[in-house]
Parts: structure tokens; C-alpha cells; sequence
């Protein structure tokens, strides 16, 4: 067991290779106020290979899911064990600022959706191996660079959260397929001629999002376009025969031939 003097998020990173996993991982859940669903006891932790929905290698942590745990408070990001690449808390009762430059340089699959973390998002400084970051209904605030996403980026989910400003889509990686960012207060013109050919899923409704767009350069690949509830403007060409586009009845964008009316959904709630 661990005994703090003061708040472990302020200790920094100095000793971090000397402390053991069990040592980084108690103070990783420091800050949760119900721990004892984790790790058994608040304040005598069980050994970390004890702990409840963490996968080991080589006694290693590598993969958290503490998805609909119930678990209340903060987590200190900045404490995960380097090895790890898995990270799941969806649905739970957790706030607080994330540090996003101290995750850690192996994490591939971030996902904290449905809770109350804040703060802005540093997109510019995630891992570079991260594959999925899911952010989707928590509190975060601020502008959105999507210039600098890692370029092993797959799935991107940013919605109902408070983000306001412009965004460039002209410079996402190359190997992004999901991208989510309705239900925010985004706003200016929007430029998708230059999407990734492999991208599937745009999601740009309930923002305003405004003027004439150029939706005739869309990849082949794109299956569905969420546009509803924006003032953005345009004409999908008819060769576009396999996409759903999700537009409300107010909508000025429309299909040369048809209009299919559809929810936006994607994985990432799975």
C-alpha cells in the first residue's frame, strides 16, 4: 500500500522508472473516490493482478476496461504504466483535465465517453501509435486541430461536447475512417474535397457549420455524411449511389436524385 503526503497528480515523472507497476497503478486510482470496486480496498489494495478488468503480459499491465463500473472522480492519466495500450472507462461518474501529452507513448485505444472530464484537448501531442481516441459526451472545451492527428489514426469520436471554432479537414490522416464531431458549436465553412479515400463515417450535424459546400470530390468509400441541423449548403452527385446522408428537413443540402433521411450512428458505443 501506498501512503500520499499530498496529491499524487502534482509529483511528476522523475522516479517513474523506478516505481513498480503496483506502485503506478495505486496512484493512478488515487484520486478515485470508490477505488475499492478496482482494486478491493480503498485503503489496502490488493495486488494489481488482483485488480478487476486489467489484462497482464508478462506481468505487465497492457489493457484497463473499467467501462460501467459506477467508478466516481479522477483518474491520473499521466501515472499509466508505459505498457500500456488498451484504455476503457466508458460510462462512468469521472471528471477532471486530462494531461494529453503525458499518455503514454504506447496507448492505441483511448476511450472516457458519457462522463464529465473538461478541459481542452491537446490533438496535436497524442501518441503516435494512438489508433482511437473516444471522447464523445463529456465536457471538453476549446478549438480542435485536426492538422497534427497521428497518422496511425482510425477512429476519431469528439461529439457532444463544448468545442466551438473553424476545422480543417484537408489534412486528416491518411488511415482515418470515423470521424465525429456533431454536437458541438463548431462553426465557419467546411472544405471535404480532400478527405481520406479510406474514410467511411463523417458526422458534421448540430453544429453552424455554414455557406456553399463542394460535396462533388466525397471518397468512394464514404457511407455516411451526417449534415442535419447545419446551414451548410450543397448537392451530392448521383455517383455517390452507396451513401446515407443524415440531413434534416430544413436542409439545403440534397442528393441530384434522392435525400436518404438517416440517424448517424457509428461503433463506437460497442
Amino acid at each position: 500500500m501506498l501512503i500520499f503526503c499530498s496529491d499524487s497528480s502534482n509529483l511528476g515523472r522523475l522516479d517513474y522508472a523506478s516505481l513498480s507497476q503496483q506502485a503506478i497503478m495505486e496512484m493512478v486510482i488515487d484520486g478515485i473516490e470508490n477505488s475499492e470496486i478496482i482494486c478491493g480496498s480503498k485503503d489496502a489494495p490488493k495486488d494489481i493482478l488482483e485488480w478487476k478488468r486489467i489484462t497482464f503480459e508478462d506481468e505487465t499491465v497492457t489493457k484497463i476496461q473499467w467501462n460501467h463500473t459506477k467508478i466516481n472522480g479522477s483518474i491520473y492519466f499521466q501515472w499509466l504504466p508505459a505498457t500500456v495500450t488498451s484504455f476503457h472507462v466508458n460510462q462512468n461518474n469521472l471528471q477532471g483535465t486530462i494531461e494529453w501529452n503525458m499518455l503514454p507513448e504506447s496507448l492505441a485505444y483511448f476511450d472516457i465517453p458519457h462522463n464529465s472530464f473538461s478541459g481542452e484537448i491537446d490533438l496535436a501531442h497524442l501518441p503516435e501509435k494512438m489508433k482511437r481516441l473516444s471522447a464523445s459526451n463529456n465536457r471538453l472545451s476549446g478549438t480542435l486541430n485536426l492538422e497534427k492527428l497521428p497518422s496511425m489514426m482510425k477512429s476519431l469520436y469528439l461529439s457532444n461536447n463544448l468545442f466551438k471554432g473553424t476545422v480543417s479537414l484537408t489534412n486528416l490522416p491518411r488511415a482515418i475512417i470515423y470521424l465525429r464531431l456533431d454536437s458541438n458549436s463548431l462553426s465557419g465553412t467546411i472544405n471535404v474535397t480532400r478527405l481520406p479515400e479510406s474514410m467511411v463515417s463523417l458526422s458534421l450535424g448540430r453544429n453552424d457549420f455554414v455557406g456553399s459546400t463542394d460535396f462533388g470530390h466525397l471518397p468512394n468509400s464514404l457511407g455516411l455524411l451526417s449534415v442535419e441541423y447545419t446551414q451548410l449548403e450543397g448537392t451530392i452527385p448521383n455517383i455517390y449511389r452507396n451513401l446515407t446522408l443524415a440531413i434534416d428537413v430544413s436542409n439545403v443540402v440534397t442528393c441530384e436524385k434522392r435525400a436518404t433521411l438517416a440517424e448517424s450512428r457509428t461503433d463506437e458505443e460497442k
